[in-house]
């Protein structure tokens, strides 16, 4: 009996995941940082400890920085990569190079696939929201088209969602007010 519960408990552990823009200036990074550093210690508060992501560059290694940043107070919570396939960041700039690796050194990661082929970064990110039972997420009037398909599938799933771009709900500050 005891082996079935926690066999099914560890079936339902979720994670939250993390979608957003890839084209985020440095700026809008560091202004991003107090409002994803609130939404984390929400989900913490909350009794969540799996945090996941696909590793792409702008919002995700934002998120991953962040949540990493938490885990010497949190010291149980995983960060959870999962990444479309090996060499996928060939033509990134030397510098998210190296935040990946960084990120890489501290959390759980595996490969999607193979190699790339079409609709490859769909699947995985569907992946994600169906780990999930929350998702934070990026998504301003710049974002693109394949990511608000995601936040959409997301929320038609029943997906808890919270966007940091949303003014009304976390509060205009001066640099989000002007965007």
């Amino acid at each position: 009996m005891y082996r079935n519960y926690f066999k099914e408990s560890i079936n339902v552990a979720k994670a939250c995941t993390f979608i957003g823009n890839r084209d985020l200036s440095l700026n809008e990074q560091w202004a991003l940082r107090p409002r994803l550093q609130q939404a984390i210690l929400n989900y913490l508060n909350a009794g969540g400890y799996f945090f996941a992501c696909g590793g792409s560059y702008g919002f995700d290694l934002v998120a991953a920085e962040e949540v990493l940043n938490f885990k010497q107070y949190y010291p149980y919570i995983q960060m959870i990569l999962l990444l479309p396939y090996p060499h996928y960041t060939s033509r990134w700039t030397m510098e998210d190079q190296q935040r990946l690796q960084q990120v890489m050194q501290y959390s759980i990661y595996r490969y999607s696939y193979s190699a790339y082929r079409k609709g490859i970064y769909s699947e995985r990110n569907q992946q994600l929201i169906d780990g999930s039972n929350y998702c934070i997420y990026y998504s301003d009037s710049k974002t693109a088209p394949y990511t608000q398909s995601i936040i959409d599938y997301a929320i038609d799933n029943g997906i808890w969602t919270t966007n940091l771009a949303d003014n009304l709900l976390w509060g205009a500050d001066d640099y989000f007010e002007h965007l």
